[in-house]
């Protein structure tokens, strides 16, 4: 039987910044999140991504019918709309 490529689970908000890949490196491709990757991210429902998608509030890719997401846009658009404390 053939082994199934296992995945590390997508970073909580908080955790270190990936590191970047070299130019060059096929391995962005590897950061393409889909909808339940992103929800489990953002800690919100597939649904609410797809609320988010719809009203184009957060970068995503089509390829055909379905939504892919860079993870490095993901988590620059989480640091765009963070809203800091009072204290800072």
């Amino acid at each position: 039987m053939g082994m199934i490529a296992r995945r590390d689970p997508p970073p909580l908000p908080g955790d270190p910044p990936p590191t970047e890949a070299p130019p060059g490196d096929p391995s962005p491709l590897e950061s393409l999140l889909d909808v339940k990757e992103v929800a489990a991210l953002l800690r919100i429902t597939p649904k609410a991504v797809y609320g988010l998608v719809e009203t184009r509030r957060v970068p995503f890719v089509k390829i055909g019918a379905r939504v892919r997401f860079v993870r490095r846009d993901v988590v620059a658009w989480l640091e765009r709309n963070r809203v800091p404390s009072l204290e800072q």
